[in-house]
């Protein structure tokens, strides 16, 4: 659950109405953390790595994409065990959505992630399912093309985001999902409505 609404506003709105150009300007110093907002983001994760995971949420969802990875090593760093680590480590791998298609190396990186963590047998459901999402991306990313992927990214989120809909995250990650996959040549902002309901 999201308590500041800056953050959901950051994700969502930025990534909805921002020009390009826009989403690329964050050389601006290193983020400070009490200015982000707050997240509320609860794992099974030891109290350790709780506390840096939802200061890593914060990083993500304000798209530092490279601090953020940072921080959610230093969260699997906490806990091993904490397979919303590697979740976020993933996520911050496959980058900016509404950029396009990451680089190869980022993707070949995020599949050799998740196939180190595929043993782990931590987590809830729930968590699983977020790594389930993200795994559905990385898969085959040598010979599947990238909007095939991101649309069963987007199908993985859609479906823990009904099985939770008490978990605001889940909410958010597919309503940026959808909000990503639109067609730029949809002239009827179809897919941008469905992410903004």
């Amino acid at each position: 659950m999201i308590r500041t609404r800056s953050l959901v506003a950051t994700s969502l709105g930025l990534a909805l109405t921002a020009p390009a150009g826009l989403l690329a300007q964050h050389d601006h110093g290193p983020p400070q953390l009490e200015k982000l907002g707050r997240v509320v983001f609860p794992t099974s994760c030891n109290a350790e790595a709780q506390r840096r995971f939802e200061g890593a949420m914060a990083l993500l969802h304000s798209f530092w994409w490279e601090e953020s990875g940072v921080a959610f090593r230093q969260v699997q760093e906490a806990d091993p065990a904490c397979v919303m680590a590697v979740w976020g480590q993933a996520m911050t791998l496959r980058g900016n959505p509404f950029a396009g298609e990451p680089p190869r190396a980022a993707q070949q990186a995020g599949w050799e992630l998740l196939e180190r963590s595929a043993t782990m047998s931590g987590g809830t459901p729930r968590e699983r399912a977020y790594l389930s999402a993200v795994r559905a991306y990385f898969k085959d990313h040598a010979t599947v093309p990238h909007r095939t992927r991101a649309l069963a990214y987007e199908e993985e989120m859609r479906k823990l985001a009904q099985a939770n809909p008490e978990d605001t995250e889940g909410t958010i990650f597919h309503a940026l999902a959808v909000a990503s996959n639109a067609s730029t040549t949809d002239t009827s902002f179809s897919r941008q409505r469905e992410s903004a309901s």
